[in-house]
């Protein structure tokens, strides 16, 4: 399966041309923006007839899209351009849509008169839909729209506000959203429009009983046993520097009168291990039951050592490149003869998410998986 990259104009969707690459790279990021680089050889004389191609990749007006078998892989802004002199060619690195987020304020468009540092902006209704009113904040001023598609409301007790004094970027106040017990995933997921003249956005959120975004369907499986399964070199990563047994959150205030919420969970300490601590910092927070929904959520990501398990798979094996996202649940099978894995758990299949999944123009994938809790040992 071979991977395309088109170019187009980001604030329409609008697709302007297939770039020539000699090589690329592409990576799709659970609950994060994945990335794309193309390289281009300017020098090629075909290339060169190719008028207007630079303009079609100026940084941040237009976007690059991976594309494989009509899917879109990863798509958003250009960043950066480099160009090698001895080699003639030009490097365009572009990130996912989310990454515009970093460059967008919590605040409403102003009218005349008003003062930025006295607005405040207070939402009820669920952690996904407060994530949405800050993105449709960002959009309501002029150059802000963007091809993107919303999810529905859905109403909830959570309660934010944010003022006009913190200038908070809107991925920081997402990312703080994503992160409270029970938060949700969010993406924004790139796919073709039925016309396949251009790329929009759909915006993903989990749900206040299913925050987790998944597929609707059985598990993925990665099976290392099957024939042409192209499951190879389990690779694995374990780290305790996150580990813990209490975990602190702050919140609002100052000295004395700082929020602070904490959570333990001492079962660990009673078979050997020592005292570990953590802790997170949500300034923003002025409700010591959000607070304490922090504390827990971080309690939970830092019970266990964080553990990842990476391969590689053949890109046109089901399960087919394309079909499968980050977030979606799987199966991998752990073989009894793995030089570390044995060791720690017996033979068998395992339930992970998936992380992140990586490749080039063709030829294998690179899959990174978490395992979940009872397999992090």
């Amino acid at each position: 399966m071979t991977v395309t990259i088109l170019c187009g104009e980001l604030r329409t969707g609008r697709i302007l041309t297939e770039v020539p690459v000699s090589g690329t790279s592409w990576q799709m990021r659970h609950n994060a923006p994945g990335d794309i680089e193309a390289t281009i050889p300017l020098g090629a004389a075909d290339v060169r007839s190719r008028i207007g191609l630079v303009q079609a990749l100026d940084p941040t007006r237009c976007y690059l899209a991976a594309v494989v078998g009509g899917r879109v892989l990863e798509a958003g802004p250009i960043w950066s351009h480099a160009y090698d002199a001895a080699k003639r060619t030009l490097t365009v690195r572009a990130a996912g849509l989310e990454s515009i987020f970093d460059h967008r304020k919590v605040i409403q468009a102003l009218l005349p008169g008003d003062v930025p540092q006295e607005q405040s902006y207070t939402y009820t209704a669920s952690l996904a839909t407060i994530a949405k009113r800050l993105v449709q904040m960002s959009m309501a001023h002029v150059g802000g729209a963007l091809p993107l598609v919303l999810p529905p409301d859905e109403a909830g007790s959570a309660t934010r506000t944010y003022y006009g004094y913190e200038l908070a970027w809107v991925r920081d106040r997402i990312e703080q959203l994503r992160a409270v017990s029970g938060g949700p995933d969010i993406a924004f997921e790139p796919r073709l429009t039925a016309d396949g003249l251009s790329v929009e956005w759909v915006m993903r959120a989990g749900t206040t009983s299913d925050p987790l975004l998944h597929q609707a369907g059985d598990d993925w499986v990665w099976d290392a046993r099957a024939v042409r399964s192209g499951v190879t070199q389990l690779s694995v990563g374990r780290d305790a520097q996150t580990l813990a047994m209490r975990a602190w959150a702050t919140g609002s205030g100052q000295e004395t009168a700082l929020l602070m919420a904490m959570q333990d969970d001492l079962s660990r300490t009673d078979v050997g291990y020592p005292l570990l601590e953590a802790e997170g910092a949500f300034s923003s927070v002025e409700q010591l039951s959000t607070l304490a929904a922090h504390a827990t959520a971080l309690l939970a990501r830092t019970a266990r050592p964080w553990m990842t398990w990476a391969f590689t798979a053949l890109a046109d094996v089901a399960p087919l490149l394309g079909e499968y996202r980050p977030g979606d649940w799987a199966r991998v099978w752990l073989p009894d003869d793995h030089p570390y894995l044995a060791a720690l758990l017996p033979e068998g299949f395992y339930r992970t998410r998936i992380l992140e999944v990586s490749g080039g123009i063709d030829g294998p994938v690179q899959h990174t998986h978490a395992p979940m809790m009872e397999a992090r040992v």
